[in-house]
């Protein structure tokens, strides 16, 4: 079975980064787990030194100062890759929560289908009254602009992936030049479906 590389960027998350490396450890066929902590000023240093001493695949590292023409998420998700040595690159944003098997669940799916490059929607938390209201009329707008015909088809100029859960073939995201064609783009998922596909 293939290995993957998880790469997570995370600036201050302390509320978060917990959560997500542990459900992430907890999945089959992860190699590592990169955190680039992009200049957190919260505890999530602290946080990750913890998990460190407890989960032996995760690899913690900070980004030096951005370069020109960078975005601080684009910069992370491409520092965490050039660490990465799995077949697959995960890159999944802090705030996220894995459930149990879904990693190579999706694995097998896009294995099957020769996809290299994999992104889904996950299920949204809406705790709040705010949330509750908000989130749902979001997600139905979007579906509503965004038919997933239309976002899964390469050809399509609406073709789009989503930054929480963005699986890739690690020589296919080589390839294509990783981060770097669309370092400066503040909708790098929008971005990436373009560049890759």
């Amino acid at each position: 079975m293939a290995e993957v590389s998880v790469v997570i960027p995370a600036r201050n998350e302390e509320a978060n980064i917990e959560r997500v490396v542990r459900s992430v450890a907890a999945q089959q066929g992860v190699r590592e787990i990169i955190v680039v902590d992009d200049g957190s000023e919260d505890g999530t240093p602290r946080l990750l030194e913890c998990l460190g001493k407890e989960i032996p695949r995760l690899r913690t590292v900070r980004t030096d100062a951005l370069p020109e023409g960078w975005v601080g998420k684009n910069y992370a998700l491409a520092t965490g890759a050039r660490l990465a040595t799995g077949d697959w690159l995960l890159f999944t944003d802090a705030d996220t929560f894995h459930r149990p098997g879904s990693l190579n669940e999706l694995l097998e799916r896009a294995e099957g289908a020769g996809a290299a490059l994999l992104s889904v929607s996950p299920g949204q938390q809406t705790p709040t009254w705010w949330e509750k209201a908000v989130i749902p009329f979001v997600y139905a707008r979007l579906s509503r602009l965004y038919r997933f015909e239309e976002v899964s088809d390469p050809a399509s100029p609406r073709a789009a992936a989503n930054g929480q859960f963005l699986l890739i073939r690690r020589d296919v995201y080589e390839r294509l030049g990783g981060f770097e064609p669309i370092c400066g783009e503040i909708l790098e998922d929008v971005a990436l479906a373009h560049a890759w596909m």
